[in-house]
């Protein structure tokens, strides 16, 4: 039916939804050459505490969404959020040449979109959030994970790599690799 098709490719990835239309149930695959960017929402948890389930959710997709749209632009893909935390890669279901630069465009952009909703709504929330972001290139594992609520999801060093970045880098700013930043500099 045409809803559950619609459900099954909002989420997944478009190559990982045909393999299960075709029946598939173990789907894992090695990816290489990507760029992984973890980022991290800060005071959210903080802000939440004052507002109810409802509010929190609705600034939480607020943002997300404006995050999902960008993705969208700059070629990404967003594996997951865990709470406030967003996953995203490039280079995952479409190879890019320059996934490196379209993941710190992408970064930097929701730098941009986190700084118009604190002067937008800093005042009415009585907070401001931050956000830190870590980015890194290189391979990656990909499948479908679990039995009762299957999720897509992506792991290995280069994920590991990105997450240390995003805890380390000072809020308000992208902290890259060398991988990524030698990567950005050999095309200056």
């Amino acid at each position: 039916n045409q809803e559950n098709e619609r459900l099954l490719f909002s989420v997944f990835p478009s190559a990982i939804a045909r393999r299960l239309q075709r029946g598939e149930t173990q789907i894992a695959e090695e990816i290489t050459n990507v760029a992984v960017l973890f980022a991290d929402l800060k005071g959210f948890s903080k802000l939440v505490s004052s507002l109810s389930a409802y509010e929190s959710l609705t600034i939480l997709n607020d943002l997300v969404a404006s995050f999902d749209d960008l993705a969208e632009r700059f070629g990404l893909e967003k594996v997951k959020t865990v709470g406030d935390s967003y996953l995203a890669v490039c280079g995952l279901s479409v190879p890019y040449l320059d996934h490196d630069k379209r993941a710190l465009d992408f970064a930097i952009e929701m730098l941009a979109i986190l700084r118009r909703f604190n002067l937008e709504r800093s005042f009415q929330l009585g907070i401001q959030l931050g956000i830190q972001i870590g980015i890194h290139s290189g391979d990656i594992l990909a499948g479908i994970v679990g039995k009762s609520r299957v999720v897509y999801d992506i792991w290995g060093e280069t994920v590991k790599q990105a997450h240390a970045l995003s805890q380390v880098s000072a809020s308000g700013s992208v902290l890259v690799s060398d991988v990524v930043h030698q990567i950005g500099r050999a095309h200056v």
